[in-house]
C-alpha cells in the first residue's frame, strides 16, 4: 500500500521498501523491549537474555511504534526523502496490519477480555454499571492450550473489537482523510489520536496481565496513550495555526503530480548534444 501510494507522489519504491524494512526491525526490537521493561522487569534485569526468547511472546505495539520513529527519521534523512510524507504513506497500511495482528491474538487466546459479569475495572463499575451481553462474548476452552488465563469463561471479545477499530482507522485515513490532506504528517498525527483513543477504550475491558499502574487504573498502553494524544492534538493545532497565519502554505491541489514530475525528471537520463557533420 505504501509503495503504491508513494509512486503517486513521486517516491521511489526502493526507498519505501527500505524504510519499511527498517521500520519492521525497529518495531520488533522496541515492542519486545517495552513489554519486558513494563511487564517482566524483574525477570529481564535478572536475565537480559530473555530478550532473545522471541517464541515465548511478549510484545507491546507502542514500543515498536515509538522506536520506529527515530529509526525511520534517520534513514529517511540518509535517503533524502521526506520523513513525514513517507510516514503518511505507511500509516494507513500499518493500521490495516494491526487488524491482522489482532487476529493472531484471537487465535492464540492472548489479549483477552474480562469476564462479562464484570466487564470493567471495579473502580469504574461503581461509576458506570455496565452490563455486557453474554451473546457477544468469547470462551476459550481449557483444553485448547491457548495463552488465555481465564479459560472456560465468557469473556469480552477484545481481540475482534481491536481488529474492527483498526480496520475503521484504516478506512478513515485512506478513504476520507487522505484526499483532504493539507500538509505532510497530518495522516500520521490523526492515526496517533484515533488509535490512542480506541486502544485506551478497549483496554478498559482487557483482562490479561499487561502491566497496571496508578492503583491499577491505567495499563501500559493507556499510560503511553495519554502523551501520544496530547502531542498529536498539539501538532494539529500548531499546523493549523501556521497555515491560518500564513507562515506555511497548505499543499497545492496538484502536489502529487508535482512529485511524479520531479521523480521522472530526476530519473530520466540527460540527452547529450548531437553534433551534425558539416558537408
Amino acid at each position: 500500500y505504501a509503495s503504491r501510494e508513494g509512486k503517486k507522489e513521486g517516491i521511489k519504491s526502493d526507498d519505501t521498501v527500505t524504510l519499511a524494512f527498517v521500520g519492521i526491525v525497529a518495531s520488533l526490537v522496541g515492542s519486545r523491549l517495552l513489554h519486558l521493561l513494563m511487564v517482566e522487569r524483574d525477570a529481564f534485569f535478572a536475565d537480559p537474555g530473555i530478550f532473545l526468547q522471541f517464541s515465548k511472546g511478549g510484545y507491546a505495539f507502542y514500543g515498536g511504534f515509538l522506536l520506529a520513529f527515530p529509526a525511520l527519521m534517520l534513514v529517511s534523512r540518509i535517503k533524502k526523502v521526506s520523513f513525514l510524507q513517507i510516514a503518511d504513506n505507511m500509516t494507513p497500511g500499518m493500521a490495516l496490519g494491526l487488524a491482522f495482528g489482532r487476529t493472531g491474538c484471537l487465535l492464540a487466546g492472548c489479549c483477552h477480555g474480562r469476564p462479562v459479569g464484570a466487564p470493567l475495572p471495579q473502580w469504574l463499575l461503581s461509576v458506570i454499571p455496565v452490563k455486557w451481553p453474554e451473546w457477544f462474548a468469547l470462551t476459550f476452552p481449557s483444553e485448547s492450550g491457548g495463552l488465555g488465563s481465564l479459560p472456560d469463561q465468557a469473556l469480552v471479545p477484545t481481540q475482534p473489537m481491536s481488529g474492527l477499530y483498526s480496520i475503521g482507522i484504516f478506512l478513515f485515513l485512506a478513504l476520507w482523510l487522505r484526499p483532504r490532506k493539507r500538509y505532510h504528517g497530518q495522516i500520521l498525527v490523526w492515526f496517533c489520536i484515533t488509535y490512542a483513543f480506541c486502544r485506551s477504550t478497549v483496554e478498559l475491558f482487557r483482562g490479561d496481565d499487561r502491566g497496571l499502574y496508578m492503583g491499577e487504573a491505567l495499563s501500559t498502553s493507556q499510560l503511553v496513550s495519554v502523551p501520544v494524544v496530547v502531542i498529536g492534538v498539539a501538532i494539529l493545532l500548531w499546523a493549523r495555526s501556521r497555515i491560518q497565519a500564513g507562515k506555511s502554505q497548505p499543499l497545492a491541489e496538484d502536489w502529487k503530480e508535482q512529485g511524479v514530475a520531479a521523480l521522472e525528471k530526476a530519473t530520466t537520463p540527460a540527452r547529450g548534444k548531437v553534433r551534425r557533420r558539416k558537408r
